[in-house]
Formats: C-alpha cells, structure tokens, sequence
C-alpha cells in the first residue's frame, strides 16, 4: 500500500517467550511500518512502537533492519514489565 510517496507493509515477527509454567512459547505478532525513502536511504518505522524507527542502504536491508528493530523493541518492554 502507497500513500504519499510513503508505503505501508505489514510484517510478522516470531517472539518467543516462557509462560508462568516455564514452558518456552511462541507467538506470531502482526506489526505495520511506514516506508520511505529519503535521498539514497530508506527509512522504516513502527508506529505502534514508540520510537521503534531504522534505515537501510536498500529496501531488502531496511526490511531486515525493521524485524531487528521490532525485536529488540519487544525485548527492551519485556525487560520492563
């Protein structure tokens, strides 16, 4: 989806976790990010994410770049639950 020059992708990150029994769980979590391009590097955020933003040197790499983001987004807010 393109708005505005800016492209809106769903992606799906695997999070795994250990409920109270101590047994290792995992859940697919759907998350939205804004695409664009700036000059020669583009730019992703997570708008449900506070402050979960990132680049990349090509789309593929922001891509990778994103699902990294959101992961360690994830496992800063576990930290502080």
């Amino acid at each position: 989806m393109v708005r505005d020059g800016m492209m809106i992708i769903v992606g799906y990150v695997l999070r795994s976790y250990l409920n109270r029994h101590s047994t290792l769980r995992e859940i697919l979590m759907k998350f939205k990010a804004v695409i664009w391009k700036e000059d020669d590097v583009w730019c992703g955020s997570v708008p449900e994410l506070p402050g979960c933003h990132t680049w990349g040197n090509s789309y593929e790499h922001l891509l990778k770049m994103l699902e990294d983001a959101i992961k360690g987004w994830l496992e800063v807010a576990n930290l502080n639950e």
